[in-house]
Parts: structure tokens; sequence; C-alpha cells
């Protein structure tokens, strides 16, 4: 359940553009995944290998 606040649209906007800013910002500046890491964590329904 939601509760109100006093955030207009226009802050949720905002401060939800400075969240992705933020996420895009760390995953530019992180390393790549070495070869072998790269499916790692990676999840599949499908079952295939």
């Amino acid at each position: 359940m939601m509760t109100p606040t006093s955030e207009t649209p226009e802050d949720l906007r905002a401060s939800a553009a400075g969240v992705v800013a933020e996420a895009v910002r760390f995953a530019e500046e992180s390393p790549w995944p070495e070869p072998e890491e790269a499916l790692d964590d990676v999840w599949s329904e499908s079952g295939a290998e």
C-alpha cells in the first residue's frame, strides 16, 4: 500500500532521474567482467546450457 507524500510528480521524476544517472555513472566507471565471468549469475527458465 502506498502512503501519500508531499512530493510532487516533478519531485519524483527528478529523484528517479538522479537514481538512474547514478546507476549509469556506476556502470560506466565499472570494469568489464573477465570473459569467463560474463555469464555468472545469469539465469534462464529454458534449462538450455
